[in-house]
């Protein structure tokens, strides 16, 4: 079973879901930036409370509220306070699905292996158990140099950056844009991506799959992180802007060209497709070692440079503007008993030895950990 699940939302935007929708049909294509979209909001709530605005006729109804004051009272200061965030950058993982095509920051899953029991045969009775864990070691060889490209619109100088210069054809790209300051920039802005072939053939434009736009343009919000996993780029239909069902023809040797791009201007860079794969694995072995009883010790997990399950991002929209993006890789390698030790008593161990040979090691019993219960 794989559960999808979202940020926490803001408490102050927890009630403005229910009328996005609303909103977004009342003030059509006239608010389409969050700053515009925060300014039609306060307008429309600083109205008198004899306003006859059709917006305010349909919402009140729907919310049971019977005054146009009522309904600020109950839901206007907040909401007119998140959108005032959502234009000053700080609530865009919030709001995104009103104003971007791409789903912000790196996706956030929970798997959960649910054993089944037979109901007409014997089964044996084996209690599961999941090994958690972390190498801050591991973590440092993942941490890697952005890439940006810095151009000035106006006045002010613009940033596109993305976590790495390479990628392999199974990695994802994450990227950000933001004015100098970090802050979010003004207008309206559209992703594109592009592919420049190793061969010298005539670049070509490609679209990204599992998102809320059906073509090759996606609205996206400044000083925020988005993924672009390159699996799922797609070619275009013949003469169109729209999907085809095509994979990107990619091979290594090929550039990608990730671009952003507004009325005012535009910012542009280009990441190189390789061969080898971008993420290293760890340079060591890890072993689970477990008491079976009170003398006894056994091995009941082995691995030598094991990929990690998840690789996490401790602060990535600050990691890109700061110029190295940290990650994290988590381990979670599951296994089962016959003899499941008590709850808190002393269980399990993880043994590591990296390539110079050295490690750790369990030197007493009370080294140990005991198992928990979620």
């Amino acid at each position: 079973m794989v559960i999808h699940y979202a940020r926490a939302e803001d408490p102050r935007v927890a009630d403005v879901f229910r009328a996005h929708s609303l909103i977004l049909r009342y003030l059509g294509r006239r608010a389409n930036s969050p700053a515009a979209y925060y300014s039609s909001i306060e307008e429309i709530f600083n109205a008198s409370a004899h306003s006859t605005s059709p917006f305010l006729d349909v919402l009140i109804d729907r919310e049971g509220a019977r005054t146009c004051t009522e309904f600020v009272g109950k839901f206007g200061r907040r909401t007119v306070e998140a959108y005032k965030r959502v234009s000053q950058g700080l609530a865009s993982d919030n709001m995104s699905a009103v104003f971007d095509d791409l789903v912000a920051g790196p996706p956030a899953t929970l798997v959960f292996d649910l054993t089944s029991i037979p109901q007409r045969q014997r089964w044996l009775p084996l209690l599961p158990f999941t090994l958690c864990f972390a190498d801050p070691a591991y973590d440092r060889e993942l941490g890697s140099p952005t890439l940006s490209s810095r151009t000035y619109i106006g006045n002010e100088a613009h940033v596109l950056a993305v976590d790495r210069a390479d990628y392999d054809l199974g990695a994802t790209i994450y990227f950000a844009f933001w004015k100098g300051d970090g802050t979010p920039p003004d207008g309206y802005w559209k992703l594109n991506v592009k592919v420049s072939p190793a061969d010298g053939s005539a670049r070509r434009d490609l679209g990204i799959a599992g998102t809320r736009s059906a073509i090759n343009k996606y609205k996206v919000l400044g000083a925020c992180a988005y993924p672009i996993p390159i699996q799922n780029l797609r070619e275009l239909r013949d003469q169109s802007t729209s999907l085809s069902e095509s994979p990107a023809r990619l091979s290594p040797g090929d550039r990608l060209q990730v671009r952003v791009a507004s009325d005012a201007g535009e910012i542009e860079l280009d990441v190189g497709i390789v061969d080898r794969p971008v993420m290293p694995p760890p340079a060591a072995s890890y072993g689970l070692a477990i008491l079976r009883n009170a003398d006894a010790v056994a091995t009941a997990l082995f691995s030598t440079a094991p990929p990690p399950q998840v690789v996490d991002f401790p602060d990535l929209f600050g990691d890109l503007k700061a110029g190295h993006v940290r990650r994290r890789g988590l381990f979670f390698w599951r296994f089962a008993s016959l003899n499941p030790p008590l709850q808190s008593k002393p269980f399990a161990y993880l043994v590591k030895i990296d390539r110079t040979g050295g490690g750790q090691v369990p030197d007493s019993r009370a080294d140990f950990e005991g198992s928990a219960s979620l």
